[in-house]
């Protein structure tokens, strides 16, 4: 069975993908299904396209596989919620009397000066350089950050931040469909009786047949069709790449 190679990541580790190859006998499959006549350099985009979105899956599954990647999230996920939490009480402080009003109007004061002296912090003013009142809103942004971080911190303890191998396996489809799509090649899963009238459902088959048995999911000609057309019709994730559009149309 051909092999999708791979070439080693440099030893930065500076987080790019590793860099993934498809090998001529899988290449010369998937030329097959475009159905028309590509130009040299469309040929060439398109083999980029796909083994970026390659590259990509396979950087996202080791992602999800690995204990110390999601451990590091989620002690910073923790040292950013402790410190809103004891930010949040001092940001209330702000809200409340004459003393608030006080700090409040000697921090936008100084604000406004910064804005003056550097050209920052813009977003403090509107355009006629009036006062706004902004610092009051610190608080509930702070506490609204702080209840994400808890959410995130629970779903890295029940699912891996949503980084499942199978969910990046449905990233990696729309991420492979959009790039199909570019160069007008169709892109559907229907089920008629006949799995392999879909040429993106075959174009998935190929491309993952030529990876590590860990890389590949629905194994079967009927699961892969189903498989594919929920990947599709899904909504982006975080880890979804370029074009955050739905699947196929």
């Amino acid at each position: 069975m051909p092999q999708l190679t791979r070439r080693l990541p440099n030893s930065s580790g500076g987080g790019e993908p590793p860099q993934s190859t498809i090998d001529p006998e899988t290449w010369d499959k998937v030329i097959s299904l475009s159905g028309r006549n590509l130009s040299a350099a469309q040929i060439g985009m398109l083999r980029s396209d796909l083994e970026r979105a390659i590259s990509r899956y396979r950087l996202n599954v080791g992602m999800a596989t690995s204990a110390p990647v999601l451990d590091r999230n989620g002690k910073q996920l923790r040292k950013i919620r402790q410190a809103l939490l004891m930010l949040i009480p001092l940001l209330e402080g702000l809200q409340v009397g004459d003393e608030g009003d006080l700090y409040t109007g000697l921090i936008e004061h100084h604000v406004f000066r910064a804005h003056d002296w550097h050209g920052t912090l813009t977003e403090f003013f509107d355009d006629t350089r009036k006062y706004n009142d902004h610092t009051r809103e610190y608080e509930p942004k702070a506490r609204a950050v702080s209840e994400a971080c808890n959410t995130a911190l629970k779903t890295l303890a029940i699912s891996g931040a949503g980084l499942q191998a199978t969910r990046m396996w449905a990233v990696w489809v729309r991420e492979t469909a959009r790039a199909w799509r570019k160069y007008d090649l169709p892109v559907a899963a229907r089920h008629d009786g006949d799995p392999q009238t879909s040429d993106f459902v075959t174009l998935i088959d190929i491309l993952q047949s030529s990876l590590p048995k860990c890389y590949r999911h629905h194994i079967g000609s009927t699961a892969l069709v189903s498989a594919v057309r929920r990947a599709l019709k899904e909504s982006p994730v975080s880890a979804d790449f370029s074009d955050r559009k739905k699947g196929a149309r």
